[in-house]
């Protein structure tokens, strides 16, 4: 049940989260030309049912808020990379005005990502974009607004991503190690889910700011309002959200009220359910409060040591 409405708005001439039906990428490569990407919708995983409770079915989707989507579209250039993971990788992303939709001019952003499927990963994308529209309601709450997931087919030898882009070495433990930063020639389906960008991941080795296992059990606590599983509770995947500006502003939390410091990323593996917030609750407790509980002792918890 909701508690509270909105009490800080988007600024007034955001973009809204479905109004682009299209993105263009460069390519890289012999006769390499840019790519146009494709607007695609989520796909859900399989619900987890619990027999026997109270609650026979998952919460469903809030109603959205959004207008009807648009037709925009934004060329897309990419800048260094982020992060990486099994999944894809993750690259600053900024729009090229003059090769977009001359609307969007008109209209604000907050500074951007782009997460790149690697090969066979993009079912896991689709996946994962299903969960952020249906958590539109939490996003610049408990995860960062996403502005959607985009495909194409890209022809051997053809790259979408950037010479040199994937030098940067990982200095943050516990990315997921993986044999490159991404593949230098795809051929087949890439997807490309655009996302607000966000800050880093908690520190360690060091206390950990006044309140935030409280702030964390209670992100999770809205999750638990909507069903919703996150199914991937670690280090990596809390960051800091970015100041405003130039970040748009954090939003207050519908069920609690407040307004939080981070946000939870990566929910490909994510759930549907209807276990009830007291099992919710417990799950989230052992889990988060094992996780934060060894940050100062400069060690990082997986969840399968929890």
């Amino acid at each position: 049940m909701q508690v509270s409405t909105l009490a800080i708005a988007e600024p007034p001439n955001a973009l809204a989260l479905n109004a682009v039906a299209s993105i263009s990428l460069p390519l890289f490569g012999p006769n390499a030309t840019p790519a146009v990407f494709e607007r695609m919708e989520g796909v859900e995983n399989e619900p987890l049912i619990h027999t026997g409770r109270k609650i026979l079915q998952p919460p469903a989707r809030l109603p959205s808020r959004l207008p009807p989507p648009g037709n925009l579209h934004l060329r897309v250039l990419l800048g260094k990379r982020i992060s990486h993971g099994r999944v894809g990788v993750v690259y600053e992303a900024t729009v090229s005005l003059e090769d977009s939709s001359p609307a969007v001019a008109s209209y604000a952003l907050p500074p951007l990502v782009a997460k790149i499927s690697r090969q066979k990963h993009c079912e896991d994308l689709e996946n994962e974009v299903y969960y952020y529209d249906e958590l539109e309601s939490l996003q610049g709450v408990v995860v960062p607004r996403c502005y959607g997931l985009f495909q194409t087919r890209v022809r051997h030898g053809l790259s979408v991503i950037p010479p040199n882009s994937d030098e940067l070495e990982d200095t943050q433990k516990g990315i997921v190690s993986v044999d490159s930063a991404a593949p230098k020639a795809i051929a087949g389906i890439v997807s490309v889910m655009l996302l607000e960008r966000l800050g880093g991941p908690l520190p360690v080795g060091k206390p950990l700011p006044e309140g935030t296992y409280e702030e964390i059990m209670d992100m999770y606590s809205d999750l638990a309002h909507l069903g919703v599983d996150h199914c991937d509770i670690r280090w990596a995947n809390i960051l800091y959200a970015l100041p405003s500006p130039p970040s748009f502003p954090s939003l207050p939390s519908p069920y609690s009220g407040k307004t939080y410091r981070w946000r939870l990323v990566d929910f490909d593996n994510a759930q549907k359910t209807n276990q009830d917030l007291r099992r919710f609750h417990s799950y989230h407790k052992c889990y988060v409060g094992r996780l934060l509980e060894m940050l100062p002792t400069g060690y990082i918890v997986e969840p399968w040591e929890c």
